[in-house]
């Protein structure tokens, strides 16, 4: 989930799309009503605290479950692919970009536990077949990695003949 819908620039996004749709006299009224605050800057100040505390989050969590469950540490996947011909599946998550955390699709990554099992299919598209992962042996779709280090893979899709 921290690569997807908690990942910081999604969660922050969330944050500054419904800050852009309070008006400010609605600000400034809150500010008056309550007293807590000493004027909207002070408002806005608290929103940029938030939005620091999501983009600085993840670290934490990733350290605490590490601590928690005893892992080792944490690797970076990076996947390509060339859009039309295919998409890829990341733990059963597509990687298309109407999923929230997916901003690219020829180029995607995401962080995982080392010692954690990650599932990788790799999909064709209709009139395409999955040709193998680039500059690697493995010919298989889908792949069960337990990631010990950072690795890029790049997934090959040919068109059918």
């Amino acid at each position: 989930m921290m690569n997807g819908v908690f990942e910081p620039e999604q969660a922050a996004g969330i944050v500054e799309e419904v800050v852009s749709q309070i008006s400010p006299g609605l600000i400034e009224e809150n500010v008056n009503r309550w007293g807590h605050l000493s004027s909207s800057d002070d408002w806005y100040g608290h929103i940029d605290d938030i939005t620091l505390f999501l983009l600085d989050r993840p670290a934490y969590v990733r350290r605490q479950l590490m601590d928690y469950f005893d892992l080792s540490g944490t690797a970076n996947l990076m996947i390509e692919s060339r859009p039309g011909r295919g998409h890829i599946l990341i733990n059963g998550r597509e990687l298309v970009f109407d999923n929230p955390g997916v901003d690219g699709v020829e180029t995607w990554s995401g962080t995982y536990f080392q010692g954690v099992p990650v599932e990788i299919t790799a999909v064709p598209l209709d009139g395409y077949h999955f040709a193998g992962w680039k500059d690697t042996e493995w010919e298989e779709t889908s792949l069960m990695m337990d990631l010990t280090e950072d690795i890029t893979l790049v997934a090959e899709f040919e068109a059918n003949e």
